[in-house]
Order: structure tokens, then sequence, then C-alpha cells
């Protein structure tokens, strides 16, 4: 199943983490991991009840959270992302990448000064400063948001999640982001990168 999830071909993922998940005791992980695949796939109502059934199972894990909150981001509910994240990121067991996951969605709500400190804690300072003019950059453009959801959901580069630098991937290349480069990576590449790697990570 991870290596399934690692390729991108989630219908077979799918298939393998419902099968390893026993109904009568599901384990938390592999509820959560079928939830990243579900908003892989494009059922963001289906990913959020499995995420809530896996925070049943474990209350307020933080990876858990993680993938909820970067759910809200593919459909632009922002507000909801930065609340769920937040309390991910009040778990002494979270980790990096949910803090900024957490930096990127201030970024994207247009509160760049905190979104630097924020990212700044857990980035080298030029790379945390690069991100943020960026998320500055994209979101200058005109239907930002309207391209965020039309964004395919093509299989990612699973070594590029939120926690690395924002890439373009307009030609299926992964290059560093440069603001002002034609059809430039939208947030929801950003959150599915994450979302995938979640979703392997939870085989582990």
């Amino acid at each position: 199943g991870k290596a399934l999830a690692e390729n991108g071909d989630f219908d077979e993922a799918l298939k393998v983490v419902r099968a390893a998940n026993a109904p009568r005791v599901p384990d938390w992980r592999l509820t959560s991991a079928e939830g990243a695949i579900h908003d892989q796939l494009g059922n963001p109502g289906e990913a959020r009840r499995l995420y809530q059934a896996a925070l049943k199972l474990a209350p307020e894990e933080p990876s858990v959270l993680n993938n909820l909150g970067l759910s809200y981001v593919f459909t632009s509910e922002l507000g909801r992302a930065e609340a769920t994240l937040k309390r991910a990121v009040a778990s002494p067991r979270a980790d990096s990448r949910v803090r900024q996951n957490l930096a990127l969605v201030v970024g994207l709500q247009g509160r760049f000064e905190e979104a630097d400190r924020l990212a700044a804690a857990e980035l080298p300072p030029e790379e945390a400063k690069a991100n943020v003019a960026y998320l500055r950059a994209m979101l200058s453009q005109p239907d930002s948001w309207k391209q965020l959801e039309r964004a395919d959901r093509k299989p990612v580069d699973l070594k590029r999640t939120a926690g690395c630098p924002l890439r373009d991937r307009s030609e299926g290349r992964g290059r560093d982001a440069v603001p002002g480069r034609s059809r430039p990576a939208q947030p929801a590449d950003v959150a599915s990168a994450a979302l995938a790697s979640a979703a392997a990570a939870n085989w582990s």
C-alpha cells in the first residue's frame, strides 16, 4: 500500500488500506491514511469523515489534524484550516511540517509578516523569506483561488511536501518557484504533496 501511494496509484492504495484496516479494531493511522487518499481522489467529505473517525481513536493526534487542515486548504476554507492546524501545533507531538503548514495557511490569508515569523522558526531565514515572497506573488495574480479549485491532483514527488520550498510544476519539473513564471504551483499542489506523503507515511 505504501508503494502504491508513493507512486500516486491512489485507487489501488485505497483497496489495500481498506483490506489492512480491521473494521472491528480499526487503526487510526490507516484510517487517516484512507482519508488522505480520499482527499487526493477529490472526495473531501469522505476524507473528513475518516479523519474524524481517526481522531476518535487518537484524540488530538497532530498528524491527523494536519491532514484535516490540509483538506480544508483544498476547498479554500482557510479559516477552518488555520484553526485545525493550530490545534495540531498545540500538541507537543507536532513536528516541523505541521508548523510549516500553519505558516503556509497564514500566508495564504495575506498575513505575510506572521507567516514569515512562523516559517522562520522552522526554516533557514532565506528559505522562509523566499516562501513568503512566493506566496505574495502568487496571491497577487488574478483568480488565484479559482485556479486552486481547478488544480489537478496528479501524482507529485513525495519529497516535495509542504515543509519544502514551493515548487513550479508547470512543466513537470521540480524547479524552485520564481515569482513571475507562467503557471506557478498552486496551494493545492502543496496540500496534495503533503497529503500524499502522509498517506504513505501512515503505513510505516
